[in-house]
């Protein structure tokens, strides 16, 4: 893991959220449940409040403070620090946090292991993976977002982002993987989906591996698609990286028609 800048602790009781880049409109601290951060200060973890409706806010390198919405304005709560590797239990639940710095710095995503109950394990992506996307990467790079180390998780793990982006991005894979026969379907599925006023979410950490450019960096279809080529001393990962890095400079270019 790249190791975090140090970043300067901002006073308590001041944040400033960032506006969200797609409408410029003001956007809260990520609430809890939902992984990730908007904050440019960078951290190695985030928050789990002990209030239902605390939401998780990144400070710096070291502390994590937790907010909660009260009156139209925010409260500060304790800091309860989230760490990479860390087991949450919340009742009977078992999540593991991962940090992975890619979208921020200060990017975190659960890993819920379904046992017990006896349910199916859930991977909650916050801003990492989308239904055939991944997030933008506004702090981390190419290198701390590449998704295929990033995302510990079996197969049949459920996939619930923070985002629900499925059309836009089904439609952006399908340019550069047409003769794909699993992202044509999930196409015509989540089309009808929105026709019926449903979710398209969640998928599968199996499905996604099998139409998500973003998880297939190593795929010579979306290489080539690409245009890319690994030259002759590049590392692996630094390919994959740059593949992922191209791939990400199109999608943020691409306007879903």
């Amino acid at each position: 893991m790249t190791p975090l800048r140090p970043q300067p602790s901002r006073p308590t009781g001041e944040y400033d959220a960032p506006d969200h880049p797609e409408s410029g409109q003001p956007k809260p601290p990520a609430t809890l449940g939902r992984p990730g951060s908007w904050t440019s200060q960078g951290v190695s973890g985030a928050v789990v409040s002990p209030m239902a409706r605390g939401r998780p806010v990144t400070k710096s390198d070291t502390q994590c403070q937790g907010w909660a919405g009260v009156g139209g304005g925010w409260r500060l709560l304790s800091p309860h620090p989230v760490l990479d590797g860390a087991r949450i239990g919340v009742g009977e639940l078992r999540f593991t946090a991962r940090h992975t710095p890619g979208h921020t710095v200060g990017h975190m995503i659960y890993v819920l292991d379904g046992t017990p109950p006896a349910a199916p394990p859930c991977l909650f992506s916050g801003d990492l993976l989308f239904l055939s996307g991944c997030g933008r990467i506004f702090e981390g790079t190419p290198e701390t977002m590449l998704l295929e180390p990033r995302c510990p998780a079996p197969p049949d793990a459920r996939v619930r982002p923070g985002h629900e982006y499925a059309l836009e991005c089904l439609g952006f894979a399908s340019l550069l993987d047409a003769d794909n026969p699993q992202l044509e379907q999930k196409l015509r599925w989540a089309g009808q989906q929105r026709l019926e006023h449903r979710s398209t979410c969640p998928s599968t950490l199996g499905e996604e591996r099998a139409y998500n450019p973003f998880l297939r960096t190593q795929s010579p279809e979306v290489q080539a698609a690409l245009g890319l080529r690994r030259r002759g001393s590049e590392d692996g990962a630094a390919f994959r990286a740059r593949v992922l890095g191209e791939l990400r400079r199109r999608k943020d270019h691409y306007r879903a028609p």
